[in-house]
């Protein structure tokens, strides 16, 4: 269910922002809820997807729409004619995390009766479900125990209750001398005879090596927080094993704490219209961020997909890398290339060429630029071998499966929309 909606399933609790549209008679091809409920006939359905590929092939590699230059906020320096500076390649998959953190789609049965649909999974937006799961007891193989100094021997037994450290484990090889890496390591892996598993809550934080790497950075944040906190001195009537909860309760909530903070005051700032975002300032009085129950189909199978548009076809993952100049990172992941995991050191990432981490202001454009928004997907989205075409009449593509999921997601026409 990774990324589009399957037709004849309602989404049963991804609610929209206008309500329930209304089935409109009058349309060539019916209304997006008549899509959803399957109250299409199989001639228009058929044409429709073909209309869609057409449209897709129109997104397909498309350059050249830009006649300006972005300029670097702080150095001046004049970006390429398709980046944009303000965005540095990082947030691209910060994005990708943050969508995984606010949307899970998967089937579940509705009352007796009743159709199976489509549900969202994350009861709780951005509090980082999407790294830790349902915890250390039922997401096991995420976590890891380190033994404690503690004169209970049954804290001290590897693998005892409760795991309180999130896997990260080195990558495959040496790192080369000097290599300014962080935080060469990876995430956690297992299986045999190749490590087909990865060892993280929500598996789709393994789609590709820098999905992995944002994953494998968060994973030591909440060790570090974890380690700095082991040896807070806490009520010492409280048990050991509950201490430890406890514990690794507090190290959740401070990396939630700094999460946020960052979406807040740097990732919404950077991707909403100054005007937009002043209107949704909680600290200034703002609109409520959250209104609705749940995240609205408008935002998960539709707007939120603009970072889909910001994805480059290469990027320099360290200034020791030696990957081949037509490598699909795509492909690169336990499900898709198990005999190449864990990652060796040509796919660690040095995050000072994703992000702008630098002090001094003159220092330049970030090596790796997301690319401006724009109707467009770069070619490395278009491929078959990582987007394969759903039917027939589709072709292959994140563009023909970001429309099609939109469509059968229930949402309002456009026609609906405007009457509304």
């Amino acid at each position: 269910m990774h990324g589009w909606t399957l037709p004849g399933f309602v989404a049963l609790e991804q609610p929209n922002l206008l309500g329930e549209p209304e089935a409109r008679a009058d349309l060539s091809f019916g209304s997006s809820i008549d899509m959803a409920r399957g109250q299409i006939d199989a001639a228009r359905r058929a044409e429709l997807h073909v209309r869609l590929s057409a449209l897709s092939k129109r997104m397909k590699g498309a350059g050249g729409l830009w006649r300006d230059r972005l300029a670097d906020p702080r150095s001046g320096a004049p970006a390429g004619p398709d980046d944009n500076p303000d965005h540095p390649a990082g947030y691209t998959y910060l994005l990708q995390f943050i969508a995984h953190d606010m949307v899970d789609s998967g089937l579940a049965m509705g009352a007796p009766g009743s159709q199976a649909g489509v549900i969202n999974a994350r009861r709780r937006p951005l509090m980082l479900d999407s790294l830790y799961g349902p915890g250390p007891d039922g997401a096991l193989w995420a976590y890891e125990a380190e033994p404690y100094n503690s004169p209970d021997p049954f804290l001290n037994e590897p693998g005892r209750m409760p795991r309180n450290l999130l896997r990260a484990s080195p990558c495959a090889g040496a790192a080369p001398a000097g290599a300014p890496f962080c935080p060469f390591h990876d995430i956690g892996r297992a299986g045999a005879p190749e490590p087909t598993d990865p060892l993280v809550a929500d598996g789709r934080n393994d789609a590709h090596p820098l999905m992995a790497q944002m994953t494998a950075l968060l994973h030591l944040a909440h060790n570090a927080f974890m380690r700095r906190i082991a040896d807070a001195d806490i009520d010492a009537a409280v048990p050991g094993v509950e201490l430890a909860y406890r514990k690794f309760a507090c190290a959740r909530a401070l990396l939630t704490l700094v999460y946020r903070r960052i979406l807040r005051d740097d990732v919404l700032p950077r991707i909403l219209h100054p005007e937009v975002e002043a209107a949704y300032r909680v600290r200034r009085g703002g609109k409520p961020l959250m209104p609705h129950d749940g995240v609205p189909v408008e935002f998960s199978r539709g707007a939120f997909r603009f970072a889909h548009a910001l994805v480059r076809d290469r990027y320099v993952f360290n200034r020791f890398s030696n990957l081949p100049e037509n490598v699909n990172f795509l492909m690169f992941s336990s499900r898709r290339r198990p005999e190449r995991m864990p990652l060796d050191a040509s796919w660690m990432v040095d995050w000072s060429l994703f992000f702008d981490l630098r002090d001094d202001p003159a220092a330049g454009l970030v090596a790796n630029l997301g690319h401006r928004i724009g109707p467009h997907y770069r070619q490395m989205l278009e491929r078959s071998n990582a987007f394969q075409d759903i039917s027939e009449a589709d072709i292959s593509g994140l563009a023909q499966r970001d429309m099609t999921s939109a469509l059968y997601a229930g949402q309002w026409s456009v026609p609906a929309l405007f009457d509304r």
